[in-house]
């Protein structure tokens, strides 16, 4: 029954806010040390009473942390929400990684049609009896030479939604958790010698999950979303201009035969699939990452328990 009282005190911990969560655990590491304290001061042990002051200190150093990080979350609630949506930096980069899928996903429809067009059109054939003898005639055959380069680009466009989707999910998580749960956890942890590594860690990823990780998406979104405007690059394919092969009929001069469209998707097209692949999905998901790692090493260095994220990086 005890137990089950102290869940359900615990319950409304998970709809507070995290400063509320945070000062929590950081009353909660207190009131332990105090109830040590008085065991040593109660006993006479000197040196557990020496240890308990050494941890105080510390618990004062943590609160100065979480003091300057509601600091730091009020100064970019304030400039990120004057900026005139009203919306905060985690919902602009979580916006910005929808807007990348969606475009991923109109470029992946345009390729589509294009495969679809194309593989019905090298389809069609036509069959002749002369003598007893059957010849099988495929007069559209040249519209199969688009399937090799539309096939690259779908490849190129899966890869690229697998990554966008995986860094969205990465906000997701630092948006929920970091604040909520990782920071306090990080605080309650970092009061103690014997989990004040842990508690570190968990501080520097709920702090990098929750600043460091969206403000890198949106800025490195807003350079290569600037560049791509500049250099006018645009994913849509004309699929219009690809004639209808009909059999008796020469295509007409409107439209571009299998090998001029073939030649304006290669010259094109492709080209920038490539660099929608390169720049603005893995190489953008890439710079995101590092920077994050190298932030993570960087707060945990600062908080006293230096963490090797070399392996992270690896994966980056």
């Amino acid at each position: 029954m005890k137990k089950l009282i102290l869940i359900l005190m615990l319950i409304p911990l998970c709809f507070a806010g995290w400063q509320a969560t945070s000062g929590i655990a950081i009353l909660a590491s207190f009131m332990v040390l105090l109830l040590v304290y008085m065991i040593a001061f109660g006993f006479n042990l000197d040196q557990l009473k020496v240890f308990t002051q050494d941890e105080f200190y510390q618990l004062i150093v943590t609160a100065v942390i979480l003091a300057s990080l509601v600091g730091i979350e009020s100064t970019f609630v304030t400039i990120s929400t004057s900026l005139g949506d009203g919306k905060t930096i985690q919902e602009r980069a979580i916006d910005d990684v929808g807007e990348l899928q969606k475009n991923i996903e109109e470029a992946y429809e345009n390729v589509l049609a294009v495969t679809k067009k194309a593989s019905i059109q090298s389809a069609k054939s036509s069959y002749c009896n002369f003598l007893s003898t059957g010849i099988f005639i495929s007069p559209c055959s040249a519209y199969s030479q688009l399937l090799p380069p539309v096939s690259m680009a779908a490849q190129l466009l899966s890869v690229s939604i697998a990554e966008s989707a995986s860094l969205q999910i990465l906000l997701e998580i630092g948006n929920r958790f970091g604040f909520n749960i990782l920071l306090p956890v990080g605080l309650f942890m970092r009061a103690f010698r014997f989990s004040r590594g842990g508690g570190g860690f968990l501080m520097a990823l709920g702090i990098v999950l929750y600043f460091v990780l969206p403000l890198s998406t949106v800025f490195t979104y807003d350079l290569i979303t600037e560049y791509k405007n500049d250099e006018g690059i645009d994913f849509t394919i004309e699929t219009s201009e690809l004639g209808e092969c009909e059999e008796g009929k020469v295509i007409d001069e409107n439209y571009k035969e299998p090998q001029d469209f073939a030649g304006y998707f290669f010259e094109e097209k492709l080209e920038e699939y490539v660099f929608f692949f390169l720049i603005e999905c893995t190489l953008f998901v890439v710079i995101v990452l590092l920077i994050s790692i190298t932030a993570l090493r960087w707060i945990t260095s600062a908080g006293g328990a230096e963490v090797d994220v070399s392996a992270l990086a690896k994966i980056a």
